[in-house]
């Protein structure tokens, strides 16, 4: 486990998600609906940290991934079906605003919406739709 990897933990029914920001820090959705940073011991509540593994060419730099998670710290805008723990996760380190836990059909139906959230690139801020 190392600074931007996308973690998680398994609890009974879900997966819980959040970034490495290192330094035994992790930024998540908290229980509160809102992105916090918060310590590697509350993210995981006694569980066991797991790692998602990602292809190196779908996912931005370590680095990057933790610049985009600090970027959105203090958002509210939590959504169980739309902009969950997992969509802010895979959105961090891919781009791509997914959760693997909602079903493709419920995303269509409820999640019609682009995510228009900025892309940031080491040159500029590009505003795109992640899908």
């Amino acid at each position: 486990m190392a600074r931007g990897d996308h973690i998680y933990v398994n609890h009974l029914v879900y997966e819980h998600h959040g970034i490495d920001c290192g330094g035994n820090l992790v930024i998540e959705y908290s229980k509160k609906k809102r992105i916090a940073l918060v310590s590697k011991q509350e993210f995981s509540q006694e569980r066991d940290i797991k790692v998602k593994h990602y292809s190196d060419d779908e996912c931005f730099p370590k680095e990057f991934v933790v610049i985009r998670a600090y970027s959105r710290l203090g958002e509210t805008a939590y959504s169980l079906f739309c902009n969950n723990c997992e969509h802010f996760a895979s959105w961090c380190k891919t781009g791509h605003s997914i959760s693997e836990q909602v079903p493709g059909v419920i995303d269509k139906i409820l999640c019609k919406a682009p995510d228009i959230r900025p892309i940031f690139t080491t040159k500029s801020i590009v505003m795109t739709s992640a899908s």
